[in-house]
């Protein structure tokens, strides 16, 4: 396997003493024969009445029609005056994003905003526009009314000092999809994508191919932002199964941001220096403008045309969906906006409202979706693939059993049953 960097045109970037009067000695009493000492008993543990399987706010796994209307007479979201402190308040909450500008960011900021309104939260939201000046001011200013809880999607490396003050007063701290390398968190929802289920599906699937295949796979890696150690994360994840492969050959971009018009840029001006290219490893979003910029140089082909570009893209978005079910997009990865709002928002209301334990981090591990399973595969228990969730309704779209990751849905009659009120 080769890589290659080619330049492509771009848009952006106690003790105390206690002393009294000394009384007159007492006369001693007989000597009585001691009693033999009795075992103490071991104290037992509180035991909560809560049940999650007898909670009726809570429906069994697959109860829910999710591709169509349904009838089910329970929440989806059973949050319903759920964020509500010990002394009447509503939970305290920041969220900052570090960029809202794709869909896939527009959806996890509309979800864990819709549940935690739901829940009846004092929200305050803040988008960084991937300025890390800004994402650290806005933590720092968050000291002086100190909420309850931080939730974030950090601009990782710069926000460390930023994080560590505030758990340092008290307020917990979440990170979500990207994380801070800090010991002070709270916890974190994230794909480990250098791990053992992460980008490394995505990059299997095309050493698989090239095999059974007999394929030479010259394939041109759209970055998203090197600065950011999660697209380090996704290129080494997608790189590990490929090691050593002389099928594959890999050019790789400059920095796309995420964003659909670069990624048409950097794919026309990519196919135009190298017209051998016959791949597309996509480590984020773009999949929009990657099938618009092959359609402008005429190489966009369908699955099964011999002329056809084999495309895989890292993220789950309503462009991957769409591209496959139109037979141009060959394979994705399950990085969801879904699964870590919905896991984020749970983490936080379990611990910071209720006391609970909960993971220090909380993997959902990555799988790989084709046309054999996109109807089908499940992330968490219960999960379509959320594009075919009705769009910008957040509300309608039911909370996860996250339980695998130990992490359970918070209800009311959870919280009377472990606080009492």
């Amino acid at each position: 396997m080769k890589n290659l960097l080619i330049p492509c045109a771009i848009i952006m970037i106690v003790g105390v003493a206690l002393v009294g009067c000394k009384a007159p000695a007492a006369t001693p009493a007989e000597p009585t024969t001691p009693t033999q000492p009795t075992t103490p008993t071991q104290p037992t543990e509180p035991t909560s009445t809560y049940s999650a399987s007898s909670d009726p706010l809570l429906a069994p796994v697959g109860q829910v029609d999710y591709l169509s209307e349904t009838d089910w007479d329970l929440p989806l979201i059973p949050y319903e005056g759920l964020a509500i402190k010990p002394d009447g308040t509503p939970l305290r909450v920041a969220i900052s994003y570090n960029m809202l500008g794709n869909e896939w960011m527009m959806n996890i900021a509309g979800l864990m905003e819709t549940q935690l309104n739901i829940a009846g939260t004092e929200l305050v939201t803040f988008n960084t526009d991937l300025d890390a000046d800004h994402q650290v001011a806005f933590v720092e200013d968050q000291l002086l009314t100190k909420p309850d809880a931080i939730i974030i999607q950090p601009i990782e490396i710069p926000l460390v000092p930023a994080l560590d003050k505030a758990a340092g007063e008290g307020i917990d701290t979440y990170c979500f999809d990207l994380i801070s390398p800090t010991d002070t968190l709270t916890s974190a929802c994230w794909h480990d994508f250098d791990g053992e289920y992460g980008s490394n599906v995505v990059g299997q699937y095309f050493a698989d191919r090239a095999a059974q295949e007999g394929t030479t796979f010259n394939l041109f890696e759209v970055w998203a932002m090197r600065d950011l150690q999660t697209s380090v994360d996704r290129h080494v994840g997608f790189n590990n199964p490929l090691v050593g492969n002389d099928s594959i050959e890999i050019v790789e971009s400059v920095d796309t941001f995420s964003m659909d018009e670069p990624t048409n840029t950097a794919i026309l001006d990519a196919f135009t220096a190298y017209p051998d290219l016959n791949a597309i490893y996509i480590q984020a979003a773009g999949i929009n403008g990657c099938i618009e910029a092959l359609r402008t140089i005429g190489r966009l082909y369908p699955v099964g045309d011999p002329e056809h570009i084999v495309i895989a893209v890292n993220d789950t978005e309503t462009g991957s969906v769409r591209a496959m079910r139109d037979g141009y997009l060959d394979a994705f990865g399950t990085h969801t906006c879904r699964t870590l709002g919905d896991v984020t928002v749970k983490l936080m209301l379990n611990h910071t409202l209720l006391g609970e334990s909960i993971p220090k981090e909380a993997h959902v591990p990555m799988k790989l979706v084709t046309t054999d399973n996109l109807d089908t595969i499940e992330v968490l228990r219960g999960t379509p693939i959320w594009p075919d969730l009705p769009p910008g309704d957040w509300a309608k779209w039911p909370v996860l059993d996250s339980s695998e990751l130990g992490v359970p849905t918070p209800t009311v009659n959870m919280r009377k049953a472990l606080l009492d009120y």
